[in-house]
């Protein structure tokens, strides 16, 4: 906005717009971010639907408690008349069933959530039969138990012995589900800072190599195995590595 025009900030009207949406951001920011689970995702979609069925309640009773940017304009000294937001009681009614109808497929997924993020407290019967013998000795084992609570999901996942082979299909499947296109975003703004007008000798082998190694989520070198590979030469009182 800078050098631009901004009569808009003078309009009530667009003001109670954007004090509005200010709000309906929180979802977004939610959303944002890598390491994030599609169980995780599909949690915070569910509470938003929910929190857009008690705004609406409240908005209609004049209450703005949780719309503090709405609640602060509404009392600006400088706003000329008393303004009033009820008229985007259609706009969250409109919102929530849109919500609930892209988001319809993944209430087919729910018992399966469910189960990934709660293994110990799942009802076993519900639970798909390749899975209830497994899932029995897993809420049994003390120690997984004390594992689970230490870490949560999806660490808890890795102390799971070979011999829960089914359980273990079924965690790498949720886990393989991509939630958002955040991280395919972040690689190809990652390639365009790397492949630049300047840097024209780039070929595609090195560009591989960057790019996985700038969008590497945990990379720890590994020095037992660099020191092996080393042979070390005794010349007088020093310690030469060759």
């Amino acid at each position: 906005m800078k050098g631009g025009n901004a009569d808009e900030m003078k309009d009530e009207s667009w003001l109670q717009d954007l004090a509005f949406a200010a709000q309906l951001n929180d979802l977004n920011l939610k959303l944002q971010g890598k390491n994030k689970l599609i169980t995780q995702l599909y949690d915070d979609v569910k509470c938003f639907i929910t929190k857009l069925r008690l705004w609406k309640s409240q908005v209609s009773n004049g209450n703005l408690i949780h719309f503090h940017t709405c609640k602060e304009l509404k009392n600006c000294t400088n706003t000329k008349s008393a303004l009033s937001f009820t008229k985007y009681n259609s706009h969250m009614e409109s919102l929530s069933k849109e919500f609930q109808k892209r988001f319809r497929d993944f209430s087919y997924f729910e018992q399966e959530f469910a189960l990934f993020t709660a293994p110990f407290t799942f009802d076993v019967a519900k639970a798909d039969e390749s899975l209830q013998m497994e899932l029995l000795e897993m809420q049994s084992d003390s120690l997984l138990r004390a594992k689970y609570f230490e870490g949560g999901t999806p660490d808890f996942f890795s102390y799971l012995l070979k011999r829960f082979i089914n359980f273990r299909k079924f965690v790498t499947r949720i886990v393989a589900m991509f939630g958002s296109t955040y991280l395919c975003e972040q690689l190809y703004s990652f390639m365009k800072l790397i492949k630049t007008s300047q840097r024209t000798r780039l070929i595609d082998k090195h560009l591989f190599s960057l790019v996985k190694l700038g969008n590497a989520q945990k990379l720890q070198p590994d020095i037992p195995k660099v020191v092996k590979n080393k042979r070390c030469q005794t010349v007088g009182q020093n310690t030469k590595h060759v």
